[in-house]
């Protein structure tokens, strides 16, 4: 049996590629899943407010500085313009986080006083250096894709979240607070773009045909991506930032560490298989389109994974959430078990739909992604602003959030389906 079962594996290559893409991003959850109950004993919810804010802002910004040429690394089938892709992001993300470097310098103060967080103070200099190795980062992932290094990512998944939650404990008995966490952060994304970075120099030959002028062409060829793609992106990306980026203004910091701790758990799922799952199947469906191969199997083979994967996971958290955030992060984050409660339903659809995602990126359905994104951000806003100026509890608030988004994640989806089932 055991046999059968290898060999199935190895004759698979998308499911051989996942799970090499989800046994790395698992391992590199559960150190930090481990650590988060002594984490959580050692920082505040107002701890956890600002650093999310902070990641939030860096999320956002990696946007613009990638242009979403990103994922136009993984599309062309000559290597030469792949390498020339990836250099075309770095220096993106040198002038976006030079921008942005000289907006904090002129704005700090204004920034720090909208979001009533002093503790995040000087360290929001920091944020431009993240942005530009986050971004980094991100770029050297899809290229490395193009080789089906999917070991080397995965082991820089382990290094990197590993990073992240040691230097925020051995942080914080020499100096507590913000400046630990945000530190974590940052230097785990640091170590990732290096530990990718060493593997695209060993590539010498490629190195040579880095040329200026066939960056620039390149760039008008894939021009779709930051003209119709990127405002989709950015679109989408502030709308699911936006309970960060504006809980601490309305409800405060405090609130803000409580749901940034449950939207970590809920997103958990997300981040130990949906991600890992959705860039093998982005990578897969476009060697389908390529072969003019039907992909409508492959999405139904992976829908079926993505719903025995979730359903128990989210329902254990619906149920169990409230009484076992107290006992393993401490009797004060019981209020974030509360929340995860709440919004189970709501990511249980949205852990499916954005794992299915990236078959719209391959299919270049850019109106369609725009005019999605654009309804989340409208929903998103109109459930702040009904919010603000009704007062609502910070239950009720939740409520709505959930049902709204639960119903706009379905829609999604349906949307998604049909694009596939009309390419066949």
């Amino acid at each position: 049996m055991i046999k059968r079962i290898k060999k199935y594996f190895s004759k698979n290559e998308f499911i051989k590629n996942s799970l090499i893409m989800v046994s790395g991003t698992t391992l590199a959850q559960v150190l930090p899943i481990l650590l988060s109950p002594v984490i959580t004993r050692l920082y505040k919810p107002e701890d956890f407010g600002v650093l999310a804010i902070f990641t939030s802002l860096s999320v956002i910004f990696i946007i613009f500085a990638n242009g979403k040429y990103d994922i136009a690394i993984l599309l062309p089938k000559k290597e030469s313009y792949g390498i020339n892709l990836l250099f075309l992001n770095f220096i993106l993300a040198a002038g976006v986080s030079l921008i942005l470097l000289i907006i904090i310098l002129v704005f700090h103060d204004k920034i720090i006083l909208f979001y009533k967080a002093p503790r995040l103070g000087k360290w929001l200099y920091l944020l431009p250096v993240v942005v530009f190795f986050l971004a980094g980062r991100t770029s050297l992932s899809y290229y490395l894709m193009r080789f089906k290094d999917y070991k080397l990512i995965s082991k820089i998944k382990v290094a990197s979240a590993s990073s992240i939650s040691i230097i925020q404990i051995g942080l914080f008995f020499f100096k507590n607070g913000v400046l630990a966490l945000i530190s974590g952060y940052s230097i785990g994304h640091i170590v990732a773009y290096f530990g990718m970075m060493r593997s695209v120099l060993k590539r010498k030959e490629l190195l040579k045909k880095i040329q200026r002028a066939k960056m620039i062409a390149l760039a008008k060829q894939y021009k779709k991506f930051p003209l119709v793609q990127m405002p989709s992106a950015l679109v989408g990306r502030i709308s699911r930032e936006l309970p960060n980026l504006l809980i601490t203004p309305i409800f405060g910091a405090e609130v803000l560490g409580f749901f940034s701790l449950g939207f970590r758990i809920l997103s958990a799922p997300s981040s130990l298989i949906g991600t890992s799952i959705s860039q093998v199947f982005m990578q897969y469906i476009n060697e389908k389109l390529q072969k003019n191969a039907s992909i409508i199997g492959t999405f139904k083979s992976v829908l079926k994974k993505l719903l025995i994967i979730s359903i128990p996971i989210f329902t254990i958290l619906a149920i169990f959430s409230e009484p076992l955030f107290g006992f393993i992060f401490g009797k004060q984050w019981t209020e974030s078990g509360l929340y995860v409660q709440i919004l189970s339903p709501m990511f249980l659809v949205r852990f499916i739909t954005v794992a299915l995602t990236s078959v719209l990126y391959v299919l270049e359905k850019h109106k369609l992604i725009f005019n999605l994104q654009l309804s989340m951000l409208f929903l998103a806003l109109l459930i702040f602003g009904i919010t603000y100026f009704l007062k609502l509890s910070v239950i009720n608030f939740f409520v709505i959030y959930s049902i709204s988004f639960t119903l706009y994640y379905l829609v999604y989806f349906y949307f998604i389906w049909l694009s596939v089932k009309k390419v066949g």
